[in-house]
């Protein structure tokens, strides 16, 4: 009962098929390739019996998504069912449940292909040869047809073949996702490999007679070199006889690289990667953190690798204009297997390569000048505001009239005279004498003034303690300028005067770069793009030097930054305290390559150990012992600076007292000449 509604499904599909091709020839018997069956029902099986739902890529007439209606008009022949049989053994081997096949018109076998795929309950799909196999490579890179494994069944001429790789290979459509399952007449294993890159799993079918295959397989040799290897036999009388595995597991197969050689691109970016180029080129790694992450896996994997450097310098990345650059460029061309240099996992990058998974994992930071002391000439004023200092002045100013008023109320009102007669100018001074904490020489016998005293010995007292507590603290802790320590700082900074700058091509640059709002985006536009040279910089290293020779402004990461900083002196910068932009650092390899996964297991293993931290951490102790002081440091001794203010205010006291001391001779002469004009104007009014 359960398989009533598929039977009346293909009856129903099979009378609709027929009732649309009433007006078509039918194929008879004796016809050896089904084409011209293909190609009248393309169009109408498409789009009433697909398997899957049509997409706009696959609605064209040169592509079709078999059905078992369509079938049902093939004729099986020898040819078919011989190449039927040998799918059937094929399609045990392969992984996945999408099939596509390519075939031209040169080659039988198709309609034996198609039987056993749907006989399988795969997912096929026909795509007719063409020179430029554009439809080919859309289909492969559409979101569509992106299932875990794809399985490529090729059914063309040897020419066709050779082209169909020339093409793969430059679309660089490699992946250890596809599995290529390539049918030839005619011996491929020599003209084939020059066309294949690592990452194009091919398995070829070489048709030794009618009813006999040999099996071959695509390896990478230990000398870097692709080879087809010869892995079984397949007979139609007795089957197949293999020796070693036509599709084989990648990940079981590149656990062991046999010795093989590996180009490893790096930049010289220590505490990452410290190298030594060599007058004739050669480059001798010295150490790093990244260093023994791939020491590690060249010793997990039994490998050997060879260090090359990018003719730029720079970490690099795809361009506006189409090129790669850097570090990326090399591994996107295929110059370089691989990559690790403090390199970021961005989206542009995984554009051109396959990134591992992530192995350390740190924030972005702010690196400017080390921070200037404040001017300590007006230090002695610090201890309290401008509001608080005229407070103090007015109450001091005020307290001795105060206390003369009071003290002649007392005679007044109350009758009582104090034993010495003081002053208001006296009473004054000696308040102030009090606020200096040098005593009080007045005595009264009225209790009033008495609570008056006492009130302001209280408050003498606390504003002395306050005033000499708070600057010894600003004497003894320097005081420095605003620094700059986050994003929000660098509008004002750029008004100041400071240049921001970062490393050219690198990750930082593209996050700002990419930005369309926000912060980012802002900061964007603070780099001096007029000359680039400026705000774009080649290494870390020169952006460190560009602090030291002017107001600069340099994002780095965290780490490198700690580092270098500590070499070059760390009394020479400011590092912020906020971080930002967290990124992840990984192994960047060709695009499809399929050693990207043994690497990322192995990589995991080594950050979950914590191992690579630990790695970070042994480079930041060397740093930290070679750059540690000599000599024992303490207080110390006060200095002129220190105490600039109090000379200032004694030379501001003498001032004063040579202006004072000169308005009274002045004051004096004119008073004389006053008394020596009114004697002659007697004398002569006598005479």
């Amino acid at each position: 009962m359960r398989k009533l509604p598929h039977l009346l499904f293909l009856c129903l599909a099979l009378a609709t098929v027929r009732k649309t091709n009433a007006h078509r020839p039918r194929v008879e018997a004796s016809v050896v390739q089904p084409r011209p069956t293909l190609t009248n029902t393309t169009t109408t099986a498409h789009q009433q019996y697909s398997v899957r739902s049509s997409r706009s890529l696959l609605a064209s007439h040169d592509c079709v998504n078999c059905s078992f209606p369509l079938l049902l008009h093939i004729k099986k022949t020898d040819e078919d069912s011989v190449v039927a049989e040998l799918m059937s053994y094929l399609i045990t081997f392969t992984s996945g449940t999408q099939f596509y096949l390519v075939y031209d018109d040169l080659l039988p076998g198709v309609g034996g292909v198609l039987r056993t795929c749907q006989e399988a309950w795969v997912d096929t799909t026909l795509l007719p040869y063409r020179p430029t196999s554009q439809l080919l490579m859309e289909t492969l890179k559409s979101f569509y047809h992106a299932l875990p494994m794809r399985n490529i069944v090729v059914l063309c001429s040897p020419q066709h073949v050779i082209t169909l790789f020339e093409e793969v290979k430059k679309n660089m459509v490699e992946s250890p996702t596809i599995q290529w399952l390539v049918f030839a007449k005619e011996d491929l294993t020599e003209r084939l490999p020059g066309m294949l890159r690592e990452g194009t799993q091919v398995a070829l079918i070489q048709r030794a007679t009618t009813r006999k295959a040999l099996l071959f397989s695509s390896r990478v040799d230990p000398d870097d070199q692709i080879r087809f290897h010869h892995v079984g036999v397949w007979s139609a009388d007795i089957g197949g006889n293999q020796q070693e595995e036509l599709i084989p597991d990648l990940e079981q197969m590149y656990s062991d690289f046999q010795g093989r050689e590996l180009l490893v691109t790096t930049n010289d970016n220590w505490p990452f990667f410290k190298i030594n180029t060599l007058d004739n080129g050669t480059i001798i790694p010295i150490s790093g953190i990244d260093l023994q992450v791939i020491t590690t896996l060249s010793d997990s994997l039994n490998f050997t690798f060879r260090v090359i450097r990018p003719p730029d310098d720079n970490w690099g990345g795809p361009q506006p204009d189409g090129s790669i650059t850097g570090l990326v460029g090399q591994v996107a061309r295929h110059e370089a297997h691989a990559t690790l240099c403090e390199l970021t996992i961005t989206s542009s990058r995984e554009t051109v390569v396959d990134f591992t998974a992530p192995y350390y994992m740190e924030s972005t930071t702010l690196v400017s000048n080390a921070l200037k002391e404040k001017n300590r000439a007006f230090a002695v004023f610090s201890p309290f505001t401008a509001q608080v200092w005229i407070c103090i002045c007015v109450v001091t100013a005020l307290v001795g009239p105060v206390l003369y008023v009071v003290s002649h109320i007392m005679i007044v009102y109350v009758g009582k005279k104090d034993h010495v007669h003081h002053s208001m100018q006296s009473l004054s001074f000696n308040m102030y004498r009090n606020l200096m904490v040098q005593g009080n020489q007045i005595t009264s016998p009225h209790w009033s003034l008495r609570f008056i005293f006492f009130f302001w010995y209280l408050f003498c007292f606390y504003i002395y303690a306050m005033y000499s507590g708070t600057l010894t603290a600003v004497l003894a802790v320097p005081a420095f300028e605003k620094p700059i320590d986050s994003l929000e700082h660098l509008a004002q900074a750029h008004h100041d005067g400071y240049t921001i700058g970062t490393t050219r091509d690198s990750s930082f640059e593209d996050a700002f770069k990419g930005a369309v709002s926000g912060i980012y985006h802002e900061v964007w536009k603070l780099f001096n793009h007029k000359d680039r040279d400026q705000s774009f910089l080649s290494t870390p290293a020169s952006g460190f030097d560009m602090i030291l020779k002017q107001k600069y402004v340099y994002i780095n990461a965290q780490l490198n930054s700690e580092l270098i900083a500590t070499q070059q002196g760390r009394a020479n910068y400011y590092i912020a305290r906020e971080t930002f932009l967290p990124q992840g650092y990984g192994i960047a390899c060709s695009s499809g390559s399929p050693f990207k996964e043994v690497f990322s297991n192995i990589l995991l293993r080594l950050t979950e150990a914590g191992l690579v931290y630990k790695w970070a951490d042994n480079e930041v102790n060397k740093v930290a012992k070679n750059n540690s002081p000599t000599s024992e440091t303490g207080p110390t001794a006060i200095k002129i600076q220190h105490l600039q203010a109090a000379f200032f205010m004694l030379v501001i006291g003498f001032a004063t007292s040579a202006a004072v001391f000169g308005g009274e001779i002045v004051a004096s002469r004119l008073r004389q000449n006053d008394k020596t004009t009114k004697l002659m104007e007697k004398a002569s009014v006598v005479i």
